[in-house]
């Protein structure tokens, strides 16, 4: 395996013989989070890319304490050269965004014209956007509340680990 083949597999969560954790059934309201979209469009081996997104940023895994918000779909049930889109109401806080391909040649160019973008609001304001990437791509933003910051901008990051 290669140096970044082996940080991901070290960044992969190990599964806990403890017992599940409680799922919070309560939906949050619009005062407390703001609706974020991921939009995948996968090449022609959608398989081999999974995503992660996190509370917080790459310290989180460097502690151990990563807050998993979203993950790709097992079994991924996609199809080649096709698009899905997941959405995430997230609260004040920063997150990153991972996003994996197992050969290492991303979502773009050489099976299909793949990407993965995020966005926000009623207009789908972009903020990150990517596909041509190697293993991994990071994209690291922060949320406030709508209440505090109605015409908030995103500013994202690319932050890659250092070890």
């Amino acid at each position: 395996p290669t140096p970044v083949q082996d940080l991901v597999s070290s960044l992969w969560p190990t599964p806990s013989s403890s017992s599940p954790p409680v799922i919070e059934t309560t939906a949050p309201t619009s005062a407390d989070c703001m609706m974020v979209h991921i939009e995948l469009y996968f090449d022609a081996f959608p398989y081999d890319t999974q995503w992660w997104l996190v509370q917080g940023d790459l310290n989180a895994f460097e502690n151990k304490k990563p807050k998993f918000i979203g993950k790709s779909p097992r079994p991924y049930d996609v199809e080649r050269l096709s698009n899905v889109t997941h959405s995430f109401c997230l609260g004040e806080s920063q997150y990153s965004f991972m996003i994996f391909d197992d050969n290492g040649n991303g979502m773009c160019c050489k099976s299909g014209d793949g990407y993965y973008r995020l966005y926000y609001g009623d207009d789908n304001m972009e903020f990150a956007k990517g596909g041509k990437f190697g293993f991994f791509d990071v994209s690291v933003f922060e949320v406030p509340f709508p209440t505090r910051s109605p015409s908030w901008t995103p500013i994202p990051t690319t932050a890659m680990p250092t070890s």
